[in-house]
């Protein structure tokens, strides 16, 4: 088996225990709260990772990549980005307080305000994570990174169990669950990192305020593009939230949830890609790697796709109750789009890889933009399923935007990897496991 596939199998295991994890909590919450408590609950939770990726202007990154190529400077960098990270968490904290009671009529209606600041709780929390992951991904710690990873979901899900069966489940205590659980993350970070070889000292280094101009530069070429992909995934919760109820969104939430379990082979897989191509030189086996990768990721989302709307109604009816039982439509709506934006994550990820971040950037923020219009356009009048129909139809789109900046680039055309022949699986398959 070569590294390559051992590799993404790694991180496609780690992702689907963290997913399964994921997602057998949400069947508690959902089936405990009703849609109503699910919908509230949801965007208390998408509320507080919306200030973190919204504050944090790119650096996360910036520290990854600094870290990584200055190795005699690590510790300055360290204490410099401390001072960033310091900052963005006043920032983003701030932001989120004066939020939770600016926009509590609009957006948090039906919510108590105690509970909208727990949320707030989690935007520091965020920030704090984010700065140990990039120090542990600096070392290339890998495998301590994943496990850490993988604490927040085991105690959220533990948690949800104990109050499910002690019957205290309440929106309330379902996001002091999820606070908690990102606090026991951190936990986990500060002590497996005191642990390691790599030791913190600040006492003796000074911190390089220049650094703050040159990071932020860099910084600023993912942040747009970052933001606006994720608001792209975001954004309809928060117009749902304006127009209509808690209980429309909770529908709308558990569809989006199930729909997006289709990428978690590529996001696992394009982690691992990303590293390949940047370290492979030659342009024909880059374009190898990009066109296999392409060919099996699109297999596998359109296959998971074809037994998700099969059993679409039935898992739903199983997992979920007839509550949730409209949830089933905008499964069927959001699907097509969610296939091919599968692919056109691995393809984000192969411009990024390639050097040419500022095209990414330019197709979420013009998807963004098509993505708003269309959902306040359409959910007043359609409700969820605008918003579906939305979401769906702003995925398209970004593969198309995406597929033609790979053959404009490197004359990879979509049907290289979309039209598959059985040659070319039996090849596909032949090359992987060889």
């Amino acid at each position: 088996m070569s590294s390559f596939l051992s590799n993404s199998m790694f991180s496609v295991a780690n992702k689907f225990l963290n997913v399964g994890l994921t997602f057998f909590t949400l069947v508690l919450v959902a089936r405990t709260l009703e849609p109503d408590g699910q919908g509230k609950y949801s965007l208390l939770v998408q509320f507080s990772r919306t200030f973190f990726y919204f504050f944090s202007f790119g650096f996360p990154v910036a520290f990854v990549f600094y870290f990584g190529r200055n190795k005699e400077k690590r510790q300055g960098l360290v204490k410099t980005f401390s001072i960033i990270y310091s900052c963005l968490i006043l920032l983003g904290g701030l932001a989120g307080y004066i939020f939770s009671y600016w926009g509590h009529d609009e957006f948090f209606s039906g919510i108590e305000i105690s509970t909208v600041l727990v949320a707030v709780i989690g935007i520091p929390l965020w920030f704090a994570n984010s700065y140990f992951v990039a120090i542990f991904t600096g070392l290339e710690n890998f495998k301590q990174l994943n496990i850490n990873q993988l604490v927040q979901p085991v105690f959220l899900f533990i948690a949800v169990v104990f109050l499910y069966y002690s019957s205290s489940l309440t929106v309330l205590t379902a996001i002091w669950s999820y606070v908690l659980s990102l606090s026991a993350t951190l936990l986990m970070n500060m002590y497996y990192l005191k642990k390691d070889e790599f030791k913190l000292n600040f006492k003796n280094v000074k911190s390089d305020y220049s650094l703050i101009g040159s990071s932020y530069k860099y910084a600023f070429k993912t942040y747009l593009g970052s933001v606006s992909e994720f608001l792209i995934y975001k954004a309809d919760i928060y117009i749902i939230a304006y127009f209509l109820s808690k209980s429309s969104l909770g529908l709308y939430v558990i569809a989006v949830n199930i729909v997006e379990r289709l990428w978690m082979i590529s996001e696992s897989i394009s982690k691992v890609l990303f590293a390949k191509l940047v370290n492979v030189k030659e342009e024909e086996q880059r374009n190898f790697f990009t066109i296999t990768t392409l060919q099996g990721t699109f297999l596998i989302s359109v296959a998971g796709a074809i037994v998700l709307m099969i059993f679409a109604k039935l898992f739903i009816d199983i997992f979920f109750g007839e509550d949730y039982a409209e949830s089933t439509i905008f499964i069927y709506i959001l699907l097509p789009g969610v296939i091919l934006q599968s692919t056109a994550l691995m393809i984000k990820k192969v411009l990024e890889a390639r050097g040419y971040p500022g095209t990414n950037a330019l197709a979420s923020i013009s998807c963004l933009i098509l993505n708003i219009i269309l959902n306040i356009s359409l959910i007043p009048i359609y409700e969820v399923k605008g918003a579906a129909f939305a979401t769906s139809v702003t995925y398209v789109i970004y593969f198309f935007i995406q597929s033609n900046s790979l053959k404009k680039k490197f004359g990879i055309k979509k049907r290289d990897f979309i039209l598959v022949s059985y040659r070319e699986v039996k090849h596909l398959f032949g090359t992987i496991f060889k």
